[in-house]
């Protein structure tokens, strides 16, 4: 039933972007669901019996597992999700943010919803599950993101990146709080960019187009986790003398925080898996 499921997890198990979990038998399944007097659909139970919970893609699609000690857990989410006056579905995952969750109705429906934590609301996502995590291989992969999971290609060349990075000096100027659509998104469906002010200084003349810095909201309710990364156009910066570049970093959590600093180290963590969010090096991975 998973056919392309199955496949993308072949072709792609380096270093952990496809890290299964638990796999259940049929039984299992069965039992633990009688036991809350809950009806997974046909669907689910296959996916679970085949596959199994998990992080997938990198983290973007997580499964559940049925009941876990120290994760997340279909058995946990759900509860939380009826805490809070939902009732009708149960948790089976989420896309690696903080925003809600994937869940599927308790009477056995095989249609996928997408319940927020913010509206407290569980709206429909896609018709048929099954479908859906068919289409995911497709819409998920991103080669760029899976280069952080396999041995680097090229290390002199990083060397060099890495070399021309400490030519750069950056200074936060200024940002705004409140989150804003960028140019070329303004068709988004919410705001989801804090607008930052930096002033970059290029001390000494380097081939080097892009520049990637690390903008960490802090004071939010995941910490450190509050982090992005954003690849700045520095290609055509005149040499000691700063330039102010408005940049847009994504809010990935869209929670309440103190305030963003910028970070930057010419120095790339190459043990890091978020080495593949720094453009100027992504040939040579």
């Amino acid at each position: 039933m998973f056919r392309a499921f199955l496949e993308e997890i072949r072709k792609h198990r380096l270093g952990g972007y496809h890290l299964q979990v638990a796999k259940y038998a049929h039984s299992s399944i069965a039992e633990w669901f009688a036991a809350h007097n809950w009806k997974p659909s046909q669907e689910y139970s296959d996916f679970m019996i085949q596959i199994g919970a998990g992080t997938y893609f990198g983290g973007a699609f997580v499964v559940y597992p049925l009941l876990h000690d120290q994760l997340p857990s279909t058995e946990t989410v759900s509860s939380r999700m009826a805490s809070l006056g939902e009732k009708d579905f149960f948790a089976i995952g989420y896309d690696g943010t903080t925003e809600g969750c994937y869940c599927l109705p308790k009477d056995g429906q095989s249609k996928l919803y997408w319940y927020s934590w913010e509206s407290h609301l569980a709206k429909p996502l896609a018709s048929d599950f099954a479908e859906w995590v068919e289409r995911q291989p497709a819409e998920l992969f991103q080669p760029k993101v899976y280069s952080a999971y396999k041995p680097v290609a090229n290390l002199d060349g990083v060397c060099d990146i890495i070399n021309a990075r400490d030519a750069f000096k950056i200074r936060l100027l200024n940002y705004a709080k409140d989150l804003v659509r960028p140019p070329g998104k303004q068709g988004d469906q919410l705001p989801r960019y804090n607008r930052i002010e930096l002033g970059i200084t290029k001390k000494r003349r380097v081939d080097l187009k892009f520049l990637t810095v690390k903008i960490k909201r802090n004071g939010s309710a995941v910490n450190n986790d509050n982090v992005e990364y954003v690849s700045l156009d520095v290609g055509d910066l005149p040499v000691s003398t700063e330039t102010v570049i408005t940049c847009y970093a994504f809010d990935p959590f869209n929670l309440p925080f103190a305030a963003i600093e910028v970070e930057f180290n010419p120095v790339i963590d190459m043990g890091s898996k978020m080495r593949s969010r720094y453009k100027e090096i992504s040939e040579f991975l």
